[in-house]
């Protein structure tokens, strides 16, 4: 396999890489969820690995609206009204049984790997990578009550935008779509994972260091 060195944590949805490329996260920023080396790790680690490596799959979420597919996520499709602070109300519905009704100023729906992205900074669980699930998270939701959902894969999931406000569907913070009013959004788990370079590090060791540096 090829490895692609030093990627952000909003690698866009739609690039060419994923398929047989095996990414390595190298952190020249901040924080980097998806960065597993420090830069004056990365000579060390190629040099102990010339003959191969070992790929950790990260799984990807499929977006439609309205049966039209736009593409696949690695960490999270966001749903904001293109008016500052209007409120989106949301219908989850979960193998056609409603599930969940948000009024919020926007939803998110993450992948476990997006979890410690946006979805983290908007108060949602941080959620073991090797659990395959969708997360949504209500932005700055209208009732206390409504709370972050985690729905397995397993399950048929849509998402209807019950209001005629118009909104926009931003797909890894890369690609952005509108949506016509009372629009259905439909979750499927992507057919094509991300494929990662498997250093070795623990997932918790790794978040519990990233966050005590925030």
């Amino acid at each position: 396999m090829r490895m692609h060195s030093a990627i952000p944590q909003t690698s866009p949805g739609t690039s060419k890489v994923w398929g047989t490329t095996s990414l390595l996260g190298i952190n020249w920023g901040e924080v980097g969820f998806l960065a597993d080396l420090e830069p004056d790790e990365a000579h060390a680690f190629f040099a102990a690995h010339e003959s191969g490596f070992g790929v950790e799959r990260r799984m990807r979420v499929s977006l439609s609206v309205d049966g039209k597919r736009l593409g696949d996520a690695l960490n999270e499709g966001l749903v904001v009204t293109d008016r500052p602070a209007k409120m989106l109300r949301f219908g989850v519905y979960v193998d056609g049984t409603p599930a969940e009704r948000f009024r919020a100023d926007g939803l998110l729906i993450s992948t476990p790997t997006g979890s410690t992205a946006y979805a983290m900074s908007a108060g949602g669980p941080i959620v073991d990578p090797q659990i395959e699930g969708f997360l949504l998270v209500p932005l700055a939701p209208y009732m206390l009550s409504s709370r972050p959902h985690l729905i397995s894969t397993g399950r048929n999931l849509e998402i209807t935008l019950e209001t005629e406000k118009p909104a926009h569907l931003v797909i890894d913070g890369q690609s952005t779509f509108e949506l016509e009013k009372e629009a259905t959004i439909t979750v499927k788990r992507s057919q094509q994972p991300a494929l990662f370079v498997h250093t070795g590090k623990p997932f918790f060791e790794k978040v519990n260091h990233k966050l005590r540096n925030l």
